[in-house]
This record gives C-alpha cells, sequence and structure tokens, in this order.
C-alpha cells in the first residue's frame, strides 16, 4: 500500500512538474525567437537604410550634373549670341575665336557626358538577400554539438535556459522523482547519446573547483551513489582539491603547470578511446582505452556555485554548386 502510495505522489509530481515545463519551454522558446525577430528587423533596417542613402547620394550628384548641363546651356547660348556679332567681323578672327569655343564646349562635354553608375546599384541589394540575412545572423548564433537534458539533472544542478551550463546551489529544486534522474550525486548527463563514430566538445571550467567531465553509459546507476570509473561505466576526468586526476582505476595524478581552463572531450566510439585534452595547446591530459559495449553519454558533475560552460561551435557555410 505505501508503495502504491509512493508511486501516485510521484505521478502527482510529474503532472505537476509536466504543466510547469510545458510554460518554462513556451517561455523560452518566445524569448529566443524574439532575439531571431529583433536581429531581422535590425537587419531589414540596415539594409533599407542603405538603399536610402544610395538614393540620396545618386540623386544628390545627378543635380548637381543638371546643374552644371544647365550652366553650360546658358554659356553656350551667350557664345551663338556672340558668333552672331563675330560674323558682322573679320573673318580670321572669328575663325580663332570659334576653334578657342569648339575646344572649351568638348572639354566640357567630355566631363559630362559619363553618366555610368548613376542608378541605384539594385543588384547589390537585392541578389541573394534572404541567403545573405541568413549569413549574418548565423554568425551571431551558438550552435553547442552538445547539450544538457534537464530530465535527467540533480535537484541542486542549475541548468541554464539553453542547456549549455551548469552549476551547483544549495537549495534544490522542486522536480519529480523520475526515473532518468540522478538523484543522489549532483550529475547529468547530455540529451543525445552516443553509439558510434567520432564527437568532440569543449567544457569551460574556468573558476570551478569541483567537476569531473567525459562520458557515462547509457545504463549507469541513476539511483545510487558509485565511483566514476570505467568499471561502473564512467570515463572521466576530475578536479578536486587542486588536483587533476583521471577517473582510471585506481585514479591517476596528472601533472600539469595549471588547471585548464578549458577541457577538450573526444570520444571516438569505433576505435574505443576517450580523450581530454587542453585546448588551448591541444595538449593531450589523458586518455582512456575501451572497448564499449552499449551507447554513451556526455557527462558532467560539478559541487561549486561558478558554472561550467559547454562552448559553442564555428558553423561553416558550404554552397554546393551544380
Amino acid at each position: 500500500m505505501e508503495n502504491l502510495k509512493g508511486m501516485y505522489r510521484t505521478s502527482g509530481d510529474m503532472f505537476t512538474h509536466i504543466k510547469y515545463q510545458s510554460l518554462e519551454t513556451q517561455r523560452r522558446i518566445k524569448s529566443q525567437f524574439e532575439l531571431l525577430h529583433q536581429a531581422l528587423c535590425d537587419e531589414e533596417s540596415a539594409r533599407t537604410e542603405a538603399v536610402k542613402t544610395e538614393e540620396e547620394e545618386k540623386v544628390v550628384a545627378i543635380k548637381e550634373t543638371m546643374n552644371k548641363l544647365s550652366a553650360e546651356m546658358l554659356s553656350v547660348t551667350e557664345t551663338m549670341s556672340a558668333i552672331e556679332t563675330q560674323l558682322k567681323e573679320d573673318d580670321i578672327i572669328l575663325l580663332k575665336n570659334f576653334k578657342a569655343t569648339q575646344d572649351r564646349d568638348r572639354d566640357i562635354l567630355d566631363g559630362l557626358d559619363d553618366m555610368s553608375g548613376s542608378l541605384i546599384d539594385v543588384t547589390k541589394h537585392l541578389s541573394n538577400l534572404k541567403y545573405r540575412v541568413w549569413e549574418k545572423i548565423l554568425d551571431n548564433v551558438d550552435y553547442t554539438s552538445v547539450t544538457l537534458d534537464p530530465s535527467t539533472a540533480h535537484p541542486c544542478l542549475v541548468l541554464s535556459d539553453d542547456l549549455t551550463s551548469l552549476h551547483y546551489s544549495k537549495q534544490p529544486s522542486c522536480c519529480p522523482d523520475n526515473p532518468e534522474r540522478f538523484h543522489v550525486s549532483a550529475e547529468v548527463v547530455g540529451m543525445t547519446s552516443l553509439g558510434s563514430g567520432s564527437h568532440h566538445w569543449v567544457v569551460e571550467t574556468g573558476s570551478n573547483q569541483d567537476w569531473l567531465l567525459g562520458v557515462a553509459s547509457l545504463s549507469v546507476s541513476r539511483n545510487a551513489e558509485v565511483s566514476a570509473r570505467p568499471k561502473n561505466g564512467f570515463w572521466t576526468l576530475c578536479f578536486r582539491d587542486g588536483e587533476l586526476r583521471a577517473m582510471s582505476s585506481p585514479p591517476t595524478l596528472l601533472t600539469v603547470s595549471s588547471k585548464p581552463e578549458r577541457v577538450k572531450v573526444h570520444l571516438d566510439y569505433n576505435k574505443g578511446t576517450v580523450s581530454f585534452f587542453d585546448p588551448v595547446d591541444n595538449l593531450l591530459l589523458y586518455a582512456f582505452s575501451q572497448t564499449f559495449t552499449e551507447p554513451l553519454l556526455p557527462y558532467f558533475y560539478t559541487q561549486n556555485s561558478h558554472p561550467l560552460r559547454i562552448l559553442p561551435e564555428k558553423v561553416l557555410i558550404t554552397v554546393l554548386q551544380q
């Protein structure tokens, strides 16, 4: 009977949490789209302003040309009147004045008849517009290959809205006792299981003085405290009490000149290796060798208020031409 009551309470907690999750997820989605909408509005305004600026520049240039042409037309009219007067004078004087006038008019026309580039460069503003806007926005959008699974996070872990960082809080959150969640230790795993191929991610440890990073088997116990060792399905690096260790059996103390501010985790599932690097100089810190028999999950532990953050990766755009 007590077991049934406990399951009923857990079901009630999960019902409440599902409602909370739905509202919170909708809020985060709306917040992310508001940022995208604002970025699009800013880009639209910038490109519209560029067209208006070019219009103003081209209009000013055309007006200057028209003013010059008006002045020259007036000059030609005056010249024609002068020629009519000179027709009554000596022919030699007339020919000299006509030659000078002809040369002056030719110089003026040479400076005014080049009208190339006077129109607005419509192609510059509209060619592949949607693609170029998307490409520019992509430069300001983060992509992380590993994101955290909030359904697995211990109640004392606080995850960021974008699910890329975690830190420890002494005030546990109200979350249901679902089977996927780590209930004993301050642990969380990534969203996607890795069962083949090569994968890597970089974690910024910063000022955090108590952490474990690496991978864990999909079937590791979530409801009991077990040591993070390969025999228990964990392949991790640990920093605690100012010392860096690979959590082998027994743990291996690693000699480093200073605590790494960032750690790169590299999993080659097919080759059976989990390697840890200092990405600043790509220095290998430690490598496990193992034949994996089940999918693995990116694994994180901390009992420190300073965050661990999964760093975004650079996205490259490639255009395939037929």
